[in-house]
């Protein structure tokens, strides 16, 4: 007797999706359903970001970028794909895909798996109607967040077909990578870079315009003032690390790292007091979590789902306004010894509550109910 046959379709394999995928696909196939992992070529502004990985998993899909009134839309071909023998496709929640529209055309059983709102860029009603329609055409959605949830239900899709996946990533590498580190080795990285406990801050993630960066820096550099011990440590990549670099080269309190995993990750972590990440506050919650560091950041109106993981003065700051100013006073109050130790400890309590077994457990329920479906939403 064959197995049910499933595929995901990806928009492109982050590294951190990559043990997601492994672990459901085993997961799914102790309960007889077969996983193909299809994906594209990430579009042009996440290419930069320099974590994307090809060949390690699934089978990539020739991707066409076009631009179509100021955005990109993207469409990934499936003329090697056999559809008919998926008795459910998976695909995000985007409208910027065009062989969805195709799919939907051609009654192809489909779940969508997102954000269910849009928290990253301000909502168009007209894209956010258009998005809310082709979402009702799944059978299945698979909601990031709570939020994402109440988002997709208050515009019409059945409550009783989603899943909150509480997303998150494979936490074990840092976990390990964390619990490797010596003392001495963490004091050679601290006299490296001359840092002094309970004055190091760390910006960890894409160095990007969504990052706020001006604002981190303008910020620092207040912070100077006040604690003329502070360090900055900057760890990842992006369009925007050059004049990271540039801006550093005059300032001795400010350390470019390389790019942001394995065991430097796991020193920087180590050795910071405070995660400085003043916009869009993502999956970095989770670092923040597993390293018992807190989250300083700001109120931005784009900050991702998993922002919601945060709670301002339990297990981060969330500053007053996007002021510099204010940005400067609540890395000051984070880096206050008493206040310090409670927020790390309060972060560190949240690490199991975001775990990819969980999220993976999440994942495989919603695809077997979905599976078992009667006739799904049109």
């Amino acid at each position: 007797m064959n197995n049910t046959r499933i595929a995901i379709i990806h928009p492109w394999i982050p590294q951190y999706r990559v043990n997601f995928f492994k672990k459901l696909e085993s997961k799914l196939s102790e309960d007889g359903i077969d996983l193909d992992l299809f994906y594209g070529e990430p579009e042009t502004k996440w290419k930069n970001r320099g974590d994307q990985l090809l060949g390690e998993i699934g089978t990539l899909l020739p991707t066409l970028e076009k631009r179509v009134f100021c955005r990109s839309v993207l469409m990934k071909s499936l003329k090697s794909v056999d559809l008919t023998v998926y008795d459910l496709v998976v695909v995000e929640q985007a409208i910027r895909n065009a062989e969805t529209y195709w799919l939907v055309w051609k009654r192809i059983p489909l779940a969508f798996w997102g954000h269910g709102a849009t928290y990253t860029q301000k909502a168009s009603p007209i894209l956010e109607f258009f998005k809310s329609w082709l979402t009702r055409k799944g059978v299945w959605f698979f909601a990031y967040t709570q939020g994402g949830k109440q988002s997709v239900v208050s515009k019409g899709f059945p409550d009783s077909r989603v899943s909150v996946l509480n997303n998150t990533f494979d936490t074990s590498p840092l976990i390990e990578s964390l619990k490797a580190i010596g003392h001495n080795e963490l004091e050679q990285f601290r006299e490296k870079y001359n840092l002094t406990k309970g004055c190091t801050a760390l910006f960890l993630g894409a160095l990007d315009e969504s990052k706020r960066l001006d604002i981190l820096l303008e910020a620092t550099s207040e912070v100077l003032k006040t604690l003329p011990n502070f360090q900055l440590l900057v760890m990842g990549d992006g369009p925007e690390r050059q004049k990271i670099i540039k801006f550093a080269q005059t300032r001795t309190w400010v350390r470019v790292l390389e790019k942001n995993f394995g065991n430097e990750k796991a020193l920087a972590l180590r050795a910071a007091d405070i995660l400085t990440i003043p916009g869009r506050v993502g999956l970095v919650s989770i670092d923040s979590f597993v390293a018992g560091l807190p989250i300083v950041t700001t109120p931005d109106p784009f900050h991702p789902p998993e922002f919601e993981y945060i709670q301002n003065g339990l297990n981060a700051v969330v500053a007053k306004s996007m002021a510099s100013a204010d940005y400067a006073d609540s890395i000051i109050r984070a880096l206050h010894l008493e206040k310090n130790l409670k927020l790390r400890l309060n972060a560190l309590a949240c690490a199991d509550k975001y775990s990819v077994d969980s999220m993976v457990s999440a994942f495989a329920r919603g695809i077997k109910s979905a599976l078992e479906r009667d006739e799904g939403p049109k």
